[in-house]
């Protein structure tokens, strides 16, 4: 795949072919370009569709290893990648000046939202989309506004998505997990179903908590190694973490999951670390808290040609 053209089509990449079972109403917003790409050949239409589900159902594509009271000095450790197309301009993490720089997120400039942000009151959130093109509505609102709502509220976790689950359906579907004093908790919006998080190391992908994808296997199970390289009273490394996440090898095809991208796209998907020319893994994002209440944020940021200049490395108490 070569990437993507001014008019961000697909070029030299494998099309998918329409499913049969797609939606009506998803063609509305590919009218124009089957109008615009009539007398050009068959394949620029499947591009079309191709480059709409991509960008309409792949913003928010991430992987979370969540190690959550798995070890007595370090209760919470989160490893993860955050997936987006390269073109859609974003801010690393930094401390808002609208939250009394008491939150600390990156930034998505298309929508203002964020996929994952932390707050100097233990309080936790992050977001991902679960991968199921059929349930794309026409007009959704952001899912990386869910995170600031929760993170900027007095409320606890699950009074939070007790409300939220009143208004999910506006949402293309997603997963949330949300956190802080009253525990861990984890929201999918296609099940409608709140879990509490149990103590010990999960995996977020694009499915429901746990699904066992190749990666988010790998993730899981490599976490109880990198554990136990931490040591009580001293700062943490971030580097054995970064390693895990910047792995590029695909899972082996009999392995991959069926989410109706094509299987190309599903080996591509199917790494730790996400790299195509056009989108791929954005940022690495690393956070530790340890149990006398210090936390450290480690995050890496990469564009299309490798890791851009940009390493964040803060320490601050909750």
């Amino acid at each position: 795949m070569r990437g993507l053209t001014e008019r961000g089509f697909y070029i030299n990449c494998p099309s998918l072919p329409v499913p049969p079972a797609l939606p009506k109403k998803i063609f509305w917003p590919l009218k124009t370009g089957f109008k615009l790409f009539t007398k050009k050949t068959r394949g620029l239409q499947f591009y079309a569709v191709e480059f709409w589900f991509f960008c309409a159902n792949m913003s928010i594509m991430c992987l979370w290893i969540i190690a959550y009271e798995a070890s007595s000095d370090f209760p919470l450790v989160l490893a993860g990648n955050r997936d987006e197309f390269f073109k859609r301009r974003s801010r690393p993490a930094y401390f808002w000046p609208e939250y009394r720089l008491e939150l600390l997120a990156g930034q998505d400039f298309s929508e203002r939202g964020t996929w994952m942000g932390v707050t100097r009151k233990k309080r936790l959130a992050l977001v991902t989309n679960i991968r199921d093109f059929k349930a794309l509505k026409e007009k959704a609102l952001s899912r990386g506004m869910l995170p600031l709502e929760f993170l900027g509220a007095e409320i606890g976790p699950e009074a939070f998505f007790a409300r939220l689950l009143e208004k999910a359906q506006n949402y293309n579907p997603f997963n949330m997990v949300a956190g802080g004093p009253d525990g861990l908790f984890c929201l999918s919006s296609q099940t409608g179903k709140v879990e509490a998080i149990s103590p010990g190391i999960h995996g977020l992908s694009n499915a429901s908590l746990d699904t066992p994808w190749p990666k988010v296997f790998k993730g899981r199970a490599a976490m109880p190694g990198l554990l136990k390289g931490l040591t009580a009273g001293k700062e943490p490394d971030p580097e054995p973490f970064f390693q895990l996440l910047a792995d590029t090898a695909p899972a082996p095809d009999n392995k991959l999951p069926d989410t109706g991208v094509g299987l190309e796209w599903e080996r591509a998907l199917s790494s730790i670390f996400v790299a195509t020319p056009a989108y791929g893994t954005r940022c690495s994002t690393v956070y530790i808290v340890d149990s006398s209440g210090n936390a450290w944020f480690f995050e890496r940021t990469f564009g299309p040609k490798g890791p851009d200049d940009i390493q964040l490395s803060l320490h601050f108490p909750l």
